[in-house]
């Protein structure tokens, strides 16, 4: 695999999967529906997702190159930052954008 296909790939990844606990109301590990999910909920599945994100870049490194030690925390630090920054868009529109009231039946 191409070293730029690999990293669009890995980008492509990376957004879904940091939208993906604002944008599923159900549970990822979970068989019910909860009314709704709080918030520590979504946070514990950002951090699962953010260790799938982390195996998946280090599957496609290791598909084109030896993979590399990082057993630094300022690098998983910085990483995690930028997951998070990739996660906005679907923050935004989970608590920040308006949403419209159902329209009552005169």
């Amino acid at each position: 695999m191409a070293q730029s296909t690999s990293l669009l790939l890995l980008l492509v990844g990376w957004l879904l999967l940091a939208n993906l606990p604002f944008l599923l109301n159900r549970p990822l590990l979970m068989v019910w529906k909860p009314v709704s999910k709080p918030v520590w909920m979504r946070v514990l599945e950002c951090v699962m997702c953010f260790a799938l994100a982390l195996l998946l870049g280090r599957m496609l490194e290791s598909l084109s190159s030896p993979v590399h030690s990082q057993n630094v925390m300022p690098f998983y630090v910085s990483v995690f930052c930028i997951f998070l920054v990739f996660g906005f868009p679907g923050f935004t529109y989970r608590y920040l954008w308006p949403r419209r009231k159902p329209a009552r039946a005169a």
